[in-house]
């Protein structure tokens, strides 16, 4: 795929994750635990950025640190992950995912994998200028959401 389709796909996911993040009746069922939208996003954060830790996290999602505590809290009684003390720090700690968090991620990524295919057939037969009006579309509904998130806070 080109450098543009990648872009688009990219802005695509992620008005995918605000929806799914103001819509709090999405639930993900992994055999008989059941994860809110906002634990699956933590799930696939720390999946694809292991050396985080708490502070960077809650920067990085744009959320407090107070809201990353209690989320981990909720996966960690899940047994999805396992939290560390940083040595030399007052209360920074980094986080692991077990082997069931490990499963929910890649579950999580698998669903994320089969739209990218669809997704990228389908920009793949529209022509370049259709795939810039898509961008500035889809940057535009991404801009307009985090307005009016930061609104709600």
């Amino acid at each position: 795929m080109t450098e543009d389709t990648n872009k688009t796909i990219g802005q695509i996911f992620d008005l995918i994750d605000q929806i799914l993040f103001m819509e709090k009746k999405s639930r993900v069922l992994v055999g008989d635990v059941t994860f809110f939208p906002s634990e699956v996003n933590l799930i696939l954060f720390i999946h694809m950025n292991p050396d985080e830790n708490v502070t960077q996290m809650a920067t990085q999602l744009g959320i407090t640190k107070g809201a990353v505590s209690q989320t981990l809290a909720r996966l960690e009684k899940k047994g999805v992950l396992r939290r560390s003390k940083i040595p030399g720090t007052k209360n920074e700690s980094l986080v692991e995912l077990l082997p069931f968090g490990l499963d929910v991620a890649n579950r999580c990524l698998l669903v994320r994998r089969e739209l990218d295919a669809k997704f990228g057939t389908y920009l793949t037969n529209v022509s370049s200028e259709e795939k810039k009006t898509i961008s500035r579309f889809m940057g535009y509904l991404i801009e307009t959401f985090n307005e009016e998130t930061e609104k709600l806070q």
